[in-house]
């Protein structure tokens, strides 16, 4: 049986997969935070505004970087993560 860490591990690469590169996972790169592609913002700062009841618009407007369908990525990736 594995540990957690390692199942967590093992789902964060699986979502990755799934949504076919749109977020990367490298050890070199926001010490192995899962990004979305072509940046180094992780998944989760775009969560945790969204979360904090920021809207989609204004996360484009703080990361100028991304577009509309990176905000989806993340909110899949999360789903992904959660749910398999």
């Amino acid at each position: 049986m594995k540990n957690p860490t390692a199942r967590i591990i093992d789902r964060f690469e699986a979502a990755a997969h799934a949504l076919e590169g749109a977020v990367t996972i490298s050890p070199k790169i926001m010490s192995g935070a899962p990004c979305l592609r072509g940046t180094r913002i992780p998944v989760y700062s775009v969560l945790d505004l969204l979360a904090d009841g920021v809207s989609q618009r204004r996360v484009l407007k703080w990361f100028p970087e991304l577009q509309l369908h990176d905000v989806s990525t993340a909110i899949r990736f999360a789903q992904l993560v959660t749910y398999g």
